[in-house]
């Protein structure tokens, strides 16, 4: 019984990774047969790509003007230090929390 119940789970198991490998097969197979094909595609979607990072450059660009038009010094100066400042406090406790720090903490005392 026991020797049936594990032939039967090896072949579903087996059927099962064939069903899961077959498409990668296929997709190899057509790869080595038109490598031209994903050559262009690869292509295609860099030049898409930067299309997309040319968009979201002059988006940036464009937002960035506008708040550096609109926002004063002052304000600017205010926000860089309130992030300088969060970030030292991020840093420190990254720090103190880390478990190194806690097991030299451990072993001093």
């Amino acid at each position: 019984r026991h020797k049936k119940q594990t032939s039967i789970l090896f072949s579903l198991l087996s059927v099962g990774g064939a069903i899961v490998f077959l498409p990668l097969v296929l997709r190899l197979v057509l790869l080595i047969l038109s490598p031209e094909d994903i050559l262009f595609d690869v292509v295609r979607d860099a030049i898409d790509w930067f299309g997309w990072l040319g968009f979201v450059s002059g988006l940036t660009a464009t937002v960035l003007e506008s708040l550096l038009e609109t926002i004063s010094p002052l304000a600017w100066f205010g926000f860089i230090s309130l992030i300088s400042l969060l970030s030292s406090v991020w840093l420190i406790s990254v720090h103190q929390l880390s478990p190194k720090t806690q097991i030299e903490r451990s072993t001093i005392r």
